[in-house]
């Protein structure tokens, strides 16, 4: 039996069910302008491709999908020229599996890579596509779970990484600001990314490759944990508590939880963890504008399509939590933009979509095919005003030994691959209970829904890996000091 299958076949034979009560999968059309189904090529000449993935990044945090507090002016603007999808789900709710996905089309189950601390192998990436069509490549990203070794950096002329920071003893606080040097710890990445990417665009590319189109990701984890922001946006919107538990310097469910047990983090101490989260993206959305003007600046905006998205949420207090690495709602959600060039399909798609469709929709755009080892599907049908069914009408988010696999757009099955002391799987209609409130497995429609939504699970399972061939090694020290600096832990499950 193959890797992560034996859980799977024992909740199956412990519920012995018949009969699945799954529903036709759903369909939805964006609001964007009706169009003939669309293939590609779309471009006489390949355009430039910006890739931009801010950490831990809650799409409702963006005005563009609804935030009323206008924490992202930058981004709302690239939004109101953008294809907007607004139910993108991530295939992980941790970093470096999530960015795998978003760069293979994989689901993690097929890529083989789940953790953070994973170092491996991938046959193939965006950018290593990218390169065989003529593409220059480069990659300027925070460091932590992206290092060099994690597959990430396949196809990558150049490849930038946020190293060295502030390496925490056991249950030492992240340092206050000022305490460490900005170029020791996790915020200001993104400015120096985008620093480091213009500073490229002027320099290598300008100079050497001037004649080929771009692929250049830029990555920064400044909304991640702790929420201590060490810039001008500090204390515009969180001056007004005086914080005497240090929230600040918390870092995930680890160190949050035990003041939610003893009532310490009230409703105050809440609004101030989410505000010093909102002066974050503040200051990630100026750096990002920065980067957006610096393509104007040098007229490359019209030859380039951008996209945003984010590798995962967070949760901020809901579900009685602080941090990620779960599969609920407010962590599996995300924001995908895609801004073609001239405002194309700009318009707002209700379409269920996910991570993993963003490689196959840009090769299509470019007029190639993805990989047959993708499992996303192109947008560009989407952006046409139709909705093919997604395969076995199914979505899937992996966390550490969790997953969840929303089914037919209703079902919601979590299950645990623990090898012991099993959490027998739960079951939720997910548009009636979108916070995970109640447990249907027990109920008399759930029991007869959930084997058969096991079963089709189960084979999706064991199809995804199906010639799973990731390499794994063993994780740099170096590395390891990173990931520590962010909070993670050896053998990490999620913050």
């Amino acid at each position: 039996m193959r890797r992560g299958a034996s859980w799977l076949a024992a909740a199956f034979a412990l519920l012995a069910m018949t009969g699945c009560g799954d529903r036709e999968p759903a369909t939805a059309s964006g609001s964007g302008a009706a169009a003939p189904v669309l293939q590609g090529p779309l471009f006489a000449t390949p355009p430039n491709v910006l890739m931009i993935s801010l950490d831990t990044t809650r799409a409702d945090r963006l005005g563009a999908y609804g935030n009323a507090r206008g924490l992202t002016p930058n981004l709302d603007a690239l939004a109101a020229r953008a294809a907007l999808f607004e139910d993108c789900m991530t295939a992980s709710t941790l970093t470096g599996p999530s960015h795998r996905s978003l760069f293979t089309g994989q689901y993690v189950e097929r890529h083989g890579l789940p953790g953070n601390a994973t170092t491996g192998k991938l046959d193939y990436s965006l950018a290593s596509l990218l390169k065989a069509r003529g593409y220059a490549t480069a990659s300027f990203v925070g460091g932590g779970s992206l290092f060099r070794g994690s597959g990430l950096d396949l196809g990558f002329d150049t490849y930038w990484q946020w190293a060295n920071l502030v390496v925490l003893e056991p249950g030492q606080k992240f340092p206050a600001p000022g305490e460490a040097s900005a170029a020791r710890t996790a915020k200001g990445m993104i400015k120096v990314s985008v620093d480091k990417a213009l500073g490229w665009l002027d320099g290598t590319w300008k100079a050497e490759a001037a004649d080929q189109p771009f692929f250049v990701f830029v990555h920064g984890y400044d909304p991640h944990c702790p929420y201590a922001p060490g810039h001008e946006a500090r204390g515009a919107l969180s001056s007004w508590h005086q914080d005497p538990l240090g929230l600040d310097g918390l870092c995930g469910p680890e160190q949050f939880s035990p003041l939610f047990r003893s009532g310490e983090l009230d409703a105050d101490g809440l609004r101030y963890v989410n505000d010093l989260y909102d002066e974050l993206i503040v200051a990630a959305d100026h750096e990002i504008g920065r980067l957006i003007a610096g393509l104007e600046e040098r007229g490359l905006a019209d030859d380039t399509l951008v996209v945003f998205s984010s590798d995962h949420g967070e949760c901020l207090g809901e579900h009685q939590r602080v941090g990620h690495g779960r599969i609920l709602p407010e962590e599996t959600r995300i924001p995908l933009l895609l801004a073609f060039p001239d405002g194309r399909f700009a318009g707002r798609y209700a379409a269920p979509v996910a991570s993993v469709d963003v490689l196959p929709t840009l090769l299509d755009a470019l007029g190639g095919e993805a990989p047959a080892a993708s499992q996303g599907r192109s947008l560009l049908p989407v952006l046409g005003g139709a909705l093919p069914p997604r395969e076995a009408g199914m979505r899937v988010v992996r966390s550490g030994r969790r997953s969840g696999a929303l089914i037919d757009e209703r079902w919601l099955v979590l299950v645990d691959h623990g090898e012991k002391n099993q959490v027998p799987p739960t079951l939720f209609d997910f548009p009636a209970d979108p916070e995970l409130e109640h447990n249907l497995a027990g109920t008399p429609e759930g029991r007869e829904a959930l084997g058969g939504l096991l079963a089709r699970y189960r084979a999706w399972m064991e199809a995804a890996q199906t010639g799973v061939a990731a390499e794994q090694g063993p994780l740099d020290p170096g590395v390891a000091a990173d990931l520590g600096a962010l909070g993670y832990v050896e053998g990490d499950d999620g913050k």
